[in-house]
């Protein structure tokens, strides 16, 4: 972020700082030469722009075809939050978005997958594919064991009103976990 934005919301510094270094979980105020005072703002700042990020609506104009497009559609979503977070991609016949919901908040390692709620929010949505979205911010994005037991119980649920779960995408800052391919894949922007 340039030096004037920064000051401009009360964080002196003498330089600019690389938004991607702000919003890191190891974002190391010293090396900018930034007092405990400022912590308090960047706080503020990286939930500020946490929150634009969710309230971002998904183009509804292009269907999401494969994993890739499914995580470069959610990754401001999740970027830089220190918790687990769910959330739900509701998608029509032809695969374009109809709407993504947040579906729970938890902690550092885990949250809760309100199975109801999501069916809920489909049969209200009409929607008939959904992807579930959650993230991992240890930085492994690979399923444990109940991330896998979940999304089976999940499918099944789904499919009881003949709506599919056509993924689950397990994100970090860099990399996700599509269980639709299997397979840990880094993000790419852009």
């Amino acid at each position: 972020m340039l030096k004037h934005t920064l000051q401009a919301v009360g964080i002196r510094t003498e330089s600019d700082i690389p938004a991607s270094e702000i919003f890191s979980t190891e974002f190391n105020p010293e090396k900018y030469g930034l007092k405990s005072s400022a912590l308090k703002k960047i706080s503020i700042l990286r939930d500020f722009v946490a929150e634009y990020n969710r309230e971002i609506p998904v183009d509804r104009s292009k269907p999401v075809q494969n994993s890739e497009q499914a995580a470069d559609l959610m990754y401001d979503t999740f970027r830089s939050l220190d918790h687990e977070e769910v959330w739900v991609l509701y998608l029509n016949k032809s695969s374009r978005p109809i709407c993504k919901v947040k579906m729970g908040e938890g902690s550092l390692d885990a949250a809760l997958i309100d199975r109801r709620k999501i069916v809920r929010t489909a049969l209200e949505k009409r929607a008939s594919g959904v992807i579930l979205y959650h993230n991992h911010p240890s930085g492994n994005p690979k399923p444990s064991a109940n991330d896998v037991c979940e999304t089976k119980t999940l499918r099944e649920s789904l499919q009881v009103f003949d709506i599919s779960l056509l993924d689950h995408v397990i994100m970090t800052d860099s990399k996700y976990y599509a269980f639709s391919g299997e397979e840990c894949k880094d993000i790419r922007r852009g």
